[in-house]
């Protein structure tokens, strides 16, 4: 998609090697997270914690399996635990998703168009 840049860096968080991804659209800010390759199950249950009294001043329990934090402004923060453990901050009403979602909506008008296209030149030369 033009006018988005997505950065690539090494780093190290509270000890721990990480990959940061950062996604602009339009020089904004709209995604961005850190990847863990080598934590440990009581590293990310540490984690999970850090977030949860971060985020939350501790008041309540998340299960980042199913659950994430968001505040006031439509940011979301949620971690998935698959063959790398990853934090993700996202800003679901920036301007990206609905360019996004235009987007989607033009090329399922485009493939409904193709494919009446196809059935009326089917209908025609068969």
């Amino acid at each position: 998609m033009s006018n988005s840049i997505i950065l690539l860096f090494k780093t190290i968080v509270g000890g721990y090697s990480a990959e940061l991804s950062l996604h602009f659209h339009k020089n904004s800010l709209f995604l961005f997270n850190y990847t863990f390759s080598n934590l440990s199950k009581e590293d990310k249950i540490m984690i999970n914690n850090i977030l949860v009294e971060k985020y939350l001043n501790g008041n309540t329990e998340v299960n980042f399996s199913t659950q994430k934090i968001t505040d006031n402004f439509g940011n979301h923060i949620f971690t998935e635990d698959d063959v790398y453990y990853t934090i993700n901050y996202i800003s679901l009403t920036h301007n990206f998703f609905n360019l996004i979602s235009y987007e989607g909506v033009e090329l399922n008008k485009k493939r409904i168009e193709n494919e009446k296209f196809k059935k009326e030149e089917l209908y025609y030369k068969l």
